[in-house]
């Protein structure tokens, strides 16, 4: 569905299909991007509504390996780059395509170091900084983290303690621990927005001096 700013209807796209999952929306000048996690694609429609292509379908020749999206978190956005980045969770990495769906780069690896994501798929989303940074938000090891534009970390933005305060309010079992929800966005100053939907609150973290 289009809306105008006053929530007025102006147009009904075609459905995705009742395994449909929904969980991500980007845009450029003449595309329209929809993270569909039920059925591990990006779909690509114009700006009337009209499906251009599938994003994302394993294809070895052009070294796509396909999305692996174990859980319903399945983010993607527009890069200053111009190019459309996609969270590939299960494979630990943030991969990069072009309009035409060619794949362009990717970062990101598991393991147990800080500059690596865990547990069993993450980024859970990220955002991106107008200076090309990357902002990712992680469950499981509960974090957040600056990395620069090819992938290297810069910085934390909060752990565990910043953002529960050691305390939970789901059930602090391990499997929970993997469906605790929080969203990051970024604005031009360098603001970074935590929304913990857990507790309804939303979280506001600036770059300190020094």
């Amino acid at each position: 569905m289009v809306a105008d700013k006053s929530g007025r209807v102006l147009a009904t796209w075609p459905g995705l299909g009742d395994n449909a999952v929904v969980t991500g929306i980007a845009l450029d000048d003449e595309h329209v991007y929809i993270a569909d996690a039920g059925q591990r694609i990006v779909w690509c429609f114009d700006r009337k509504g009209r499906l251009i292509r599938r994003i994302g379908d394993k294809n070895l020749e052009k070294d796509i390996q396909g999305f692996v999206v174990p859980s319903p978190y399945f983010d993607l956005t527009m890069g200053p780059d111009g190019l459309l980045w996609v969270a590939n969770p299960g494979r630990h990495k943030v991969e990069a395509y072009t309009a035409k769906g060619d794949r362009e780069f990717s970062w990101g690896k598991f393991g147990s170091n800080l500059d690596d994501f865990t547990a069993c798929c993450n980024p859970m989303n990220f955002a991106i900084m107008t200076d090309g940074s990357f902002i990712t938000c992680e469950k499981g090891v509960i974090r957040i983290k600056v990395y620069d534009s090819r992938g290297v970390l810069t910085g934390v933005v909060a752990g565990p303690e910043q953002l529960t305060g050691g305390k939970w309010s789901i059930s602090e079992t391990p499997a929970r621990r993997q469906h605790v929800r929080f969203v990051v966005a970024a604005d031009t100053p360098g603001h970074v927005y935590v929304l913990d939907r857990d507790r309804s609150v939303v979280r506001i973290f600036s770059r300190k001096k020094g």
